[in-house]
């Protein structure tokens, strides 16, 4: 089975925010990518986990 890969501008569709906001997640370690040449590559399970994990933290750090 072969994995669905997303370009930056389809992941910023996907989940719904700007690409600077993209790249400053990647900067801060949130969000995996894959860099292939001057692009970047996103693995839209990864995506799914990074988003999930990253809003269970949010979630533990407001109770």
């Amino acid at each position: 089975m072969t994995e669905q890969l997303l370009t930056a501008e389809q992941a910023t569709e996907y989940l719904q925010i700007s690409r600077r906001t993209l790249f400053r997640l990647i900067k801060n370690g949130k969000l995996r990518a894959l860099k292939v040449g001057n692009a970047y590559r996103f693995k839209k399970a990864e995506l799914e986990e990074d988003l999930r994990v990253n809003t269970g933290e949010r979630r533990m750090a407001t109770r």
